[in-house]
């Protein structure tokens, strides 16, 4: 219901991407190649004239590409799986928080509060569904439960045996096995996740390792990152192979390690109001951090934990700095501890800098550990609150106590979730259909699998703004298409990339030439990409063909159809 009343739902056309732009256009190719194709790895109809193929883009999803395909199963439609995929991790984060809040011994009451707080962390709004995998996060509570019990001892690989009064290893037991085979499983939501479990597993592992004067924990750490390791090489597998028959292609997914700083958690970023914050004051007050000149404002900035999280978040630090902490240590100890090294690792300036520049610049966005900072604070202000309900008995305690819990929820509700929770679903919904019509047009025109030629040249997977172009705009074309094949997609360093780049600035006469050579049968040309909106273009290209091009209704693309090879 919460979700319903905040993203207006009942005004949400399923058909319609809940976003339609960025990064959620390569996400809903993928899913079409998931649908049309059986799975999203390699796709004909795409990189034209010789396919689209993702196995330089290796990814440890494969759980999230699972679920799609069950959804795609139920109801073959890529749009319909992108928006269900991201609406359906609210609740399985809700329940999977709420899950832990009572493994940790809290009441249902603030258990639940809380859990709805963590499922509409400003997380998951500034990221979705643009980043549709980032916001399935809904398995990192649970992970954060494994590394508390690994901390503690408490039914895991190691625990601490009080007859015998030391720690012994327990790898056989019932509780292991099931740590063991969820570690496997979450090695397939995401690198990211996987990674900072790795890294809260070494932590609580030393941590556990120092306090108890034992090797177990530790060891015990190592395993069950053995086996997260063994999960992310699994998910590789396919990647790998690829490799190894045709070669690894660096020019892929360039990275370098001074990524790591721009993409680096701010503190500041934490606290500080979600953007576009439904109070003015705190609108106004966001904004002015993120004004110009102040350097290295992306992504970072979904990393804000709202009021709530923040409390929970220097509470932790505070306890970490000040307070006192026994042999084995509470619950809240153990957050504490998670929390000041999490910091450490994401921080500007932190450890992940030092891992990026000695290890691997792989991992250049260690923002995206703000999640598991967030169930650290809301789950100590929930330890806390569970405190106070102990000391709750008398019936008018127990309504002050219920309606203080309803007023945290709405006001923390209220601050998480930014002006613009709910999408434009209006504008969204005419800037699609009138794609859907274009494409309807150009499919009448050709025949069916069709080759169409994209320019200007835009490499693939990522890269930077073509002059006005929307990131993957692109592929706006393919997302509505059912019978032709499109340029766009071949990966960047491979021999179809580089194809296309030198074709792509060949002057008009010789474009023509080598695309009716190819046997594409159309041009497509996209005008936001030309500082004239391709005016000289397409005035060059209708006098060579001696024809006009199609226009969309809106007026940034245009399309030239081919002459047909002679034989």
């Amino acid at each position: 219901m919460i979700l319903i009343l905040l993203m207006k739902l009942w005004q949400a056309d399923l058909t319609v991407p809940l976003h339609y732009g960025s990064d959620s256009l390569q996400v809903m190719a993928w899913i079409k190649g998931l649908v049309d194709n059986g799975w999203y790895l390699h796709n004909d109809t795409q990189g034209a004239p010789l396919g689209m193929d993702l196995y330089d883009f290796p990814s440890s999803d494969l759980l999230h590409w699972l679920a799609l395909k069950g959804i795609a199963l139920a109801v073959p439609n890529h749009v319909v799986a992108f928006n269900l995929y991201f609406l359906l991790g609210f609740p399985l984060a809700t329940l999977a928080a709420l899950f832990v809040f009572r493994r940790l011994r809290m009441p249902y009451a603030p258990a639940t509060v809380l859990a709805l707080l963590f499922a509409f962390q400003p997380y998951h709004f500034l990221r979705g569904p643009w980043h549709l995998f980032l916001c399935a996060y809904f398995l990192v509570p649970i992970m954060v439960l494994v590394v508390l019990r690994l901390y503690r001892g408490e039914r895991t690989l190691w625990h601490f045996d009080e007859q015998q009064e030391r720690t012994v290893l327990a790898v056989r037991n019932r509780s292991s096995v099931w740590t063991a085979l969820f570690c496997l499983v979450f090695a397939s939501a995401g690198v990211y996740y996987t990674f900072f479990a790795c890294f809260f597993l070494a932590v609580a592992g030393t941590a556990a390792a120092l306090g108890r004067r034992s090797i177990m924990p530790l060891g015990a750490a190592a395993v069950l990152i053995g086996v997260l390791g063994a999960g992310f090489l699994a998910n590789l597998t396919p990647s790998l192979a690829y490799w190894y028959q045709h070669g690894r292609n660096r020019a892929a997914v360039p990275r370098q390690a001074f990524e790591t700083e721009f993409y680096g958690l701010k503190i500041a970023q934490l606290l500080l109001p979600v953007d576009g914050h439904r109070w003015g004051v705190l609108a106004r007050l966001k904004q002015r951090y993120s004004a110009p000149p102040l350097p290295c404002v992306n992504e970072n900035t979904a990393a804000t934990l709202g009021m709530i999280g923040s409390a929970g978040f220097l509470y932790l630090l505070g306890r970490m700095a000040l307070g006192r902490r026994g042999r084995q240590g509470t619950w809240l100890d153990s957050l504490a501890i998670l929390t000041l090294s999490g910091l450490l690792l994401a921080t500007v300036g932190g450890f992940g800098s030092l891992f990026s520049l000695l290890v691997s610049p792989l991992i250049r966005t260690p923002n995206r550990i703000s999640i598991y900072l967030g169930f650290f604070a809301l789950a100590a202000v929930g330890l806390l609150l569970t405190r106070a309900a102990a000391r709750v008995h008398s019936p008018l305690s127990r309504c002050v106590w219920y309606g203080a819990l309803a007023m945290l929820l709405v006001v923390g509700l209220i601050d998480q979730t930014p002006r613009s929770t709910a999408p434009p679903y209006a504008s969204l919904q005419e800037a699609y259909r009138r794609d859907e019509v274009f494409v309807r047009r150009l499919e009448t025109a050709l025949p069916a699998g069709a080759m169409i030629f994209q320019i200007p040249y835009v490499a693939y997977v990522e890269h930077s703004p073509v002059h006005e172009m929307v990131s993957y705009g692109h592929l706006q074309g393919y997302l509505h298409s059912q019978s032709l094949r499109w340029s766009y997609g071949a990966m960047q360093g491979r021999e179809g990339d580089r194809w296309q780049k030198a074709v792509a600035a060949l002057p008009p006469p010789q474009l023509i030439r080598e695309l009716t050579a190819a046997g594409f049968g159309a041009l497509w040309i996209d005008r936001r990409g030309y500082p004239d909106h391709g005016r000289a273009l397409e005035i060059s290209l209708g006098g060579l063909l001696g024809a006009t091009p199609l226009i969309s209704e809106d007026d940034q693309r245009s399309v030239f159809l081919l002459p047909h090879k002679r034989p």
